[in-house]
């Protein structure tokens, strides 16, 4: 995630959530991508869609709201912006780190039942999130002749440059957020004139209904 967080304790608490979210696994004479309900913690893991509770007062939380505000005074965002961002973690609010990472390639089709699972589990949830973060994958294809130099970055993250969701449904994802922020990621792909980037979306609770329905307009009949 291009985080000081520690990724192996993140990871040991993610599957270790039986309640909320699943994870992706090969099966036995099916294709890979096909969710898997057995708990061998050996098998391998394809990708997962869950949660991560950033409200409760742990090492790993901790961590990560630091870094997440770090990267936001660090991003292009206006202060007003910056200041949204930080009211996100104060007062009763409930936040969660919406988790959907897969190998690319894994046919977007399996986030729909995923997202569909994981919104009734979150129903189960009290008391209930206020607000879901979510990090995405993308990639920016800067449209620069050879030795041309960046255009310095405009506010609120709209920098002219192109950008490529590695996973589709994240698009449907940042059109129902409310604050946005880019930050690099070391992260080498295929295509040489493409940079590597997280994006940071704030959602509100009600916005995870929305982003739902989207996908269920988008991939239900692909």
């Amino acid at each position: 995630m291009g985080l000081d967080v520690d990724v192996d304790q993140v990871t040991k608490i993610i599957t270790t959530q039986a309640d909320i979210g699943c994870m992706f696994k090969p099966v036995d004479g099916s294709e890979a991508g096909e969710t898997e309900s057995d708990d061998d913690e050996d098998e391998d893991v394809f990708g997962m869609i869950t949660i991560l509770d950033m409200t409760q007062n742990t090492v790993v939380s901790n961590q990560m709201r630091s870094s997440l505000l770090d990267k936001c005074k660090r991003s292009n965002l206006t202060a007003d912006n910056k200041a949204k961002f930080a009211s996100v973690f104060s007062g009763d609010n409930r936040v969660a780190l919406l988790i959907n990472e897969r190998f690319i390639g894994i046919p977007p089709k399996i986030a729909l039942p995923a997202f569909e699972c994981l919104k009734k589990e979150l129903l189960t949830k009290s008391p209930s999130f206020t607000h879901f973060l979510s990090i995405l994958l993308i990639s920016k294809a800067e449209p620069l002749e050879t030795g041309q130099k960046r255009r310095h970055k405009k506010e609120d993250g709209d920098d002219n440059s192109e950008t490529v969701f590695l996973h589709p449904e994240a698009k449907f994802l940042q059109e129902v957020s409310h604050v946005t922020f880019d930050y690099e990621v070391d992260m080498k792909l295929e295509e040489e004139e493409l940079h590597s980037f997280r994006r940071v979306i704030v959602l509100e609770s009600c916005d995870l209904e929305t982003f739902v329905e989207s996908l269920k307009n988008n991939f239900e009949n692909s």
